[in-house]
């Protein structure tokens, strides 16, 4: 098995490269309402990555400058992802709870934000919750930096 080379996946991070879709034409490809509930739930999951990057850093995971590099970059390349999605189902003509918001080509970014507040405060104390179960989990396991990134790579 080849090493992760993490030099070179940090020097080639970047936002997600959408210049070759052809936007004009998604609305002739229909989803169906089953496929954009997908869709919405794997945007909700790129764009609150930043939780999972909260929890670790509250951990000793944020003393090793491996796991901090790529967790940044890592981050960032999930927010885009996040609003890939979010543009692709605008462009199909879904709206989504609770603001109902449409997303096309020239909305500021982010997007959603009405949403991702929503979902935010639905978390409420489960959200502190977990992020305490994070924290006793990393000071009883002395593996647990390399359990969270596989937890998260198996997600």
């Amino acid at each position: 098995m080849e090493e992760f080379d993490l030099d070179r996946y940090l020097r080639a991070s970047k936002r997600v490269d959408l210049s070759g879709v052809d936007w004009n034409r998604v609305r002739e490809h229909p989803i169906s309402e089953a496929e954009a509930r997908c869709l919405a739930y794997m945007m909700d999951i790129e764009t609150h990555t930043s939780f999972f990057l909260r929890d670790l850093l509250a951990t000793r995971a944020a003393l090793e400058p491996d796991v901090t590099a790529f967790l940044s970059c890592w981050v960032y390349e999930e927010l885009w992802h996040g609003e890939a999605f979010s543009r692709f189902l605008g462009e199909s003509g879904w709206v989504l709870a609770p603001d109902l918001e449409r997303v096309g080509a020239d909305e500021a970014y982010p997007t959603r934000v009405g949403r991702n507040g929503w979902i935010r405060r639905a978390l409420g104390s489960r959200g502190y919750a977990k992020l305490l179960g994070t924290l006793v989990g990393s000071a009883l396991v002395q593996d647990f930096v390399a359990l969270h990134m596989t937890w998260g790579a198996a997600n």
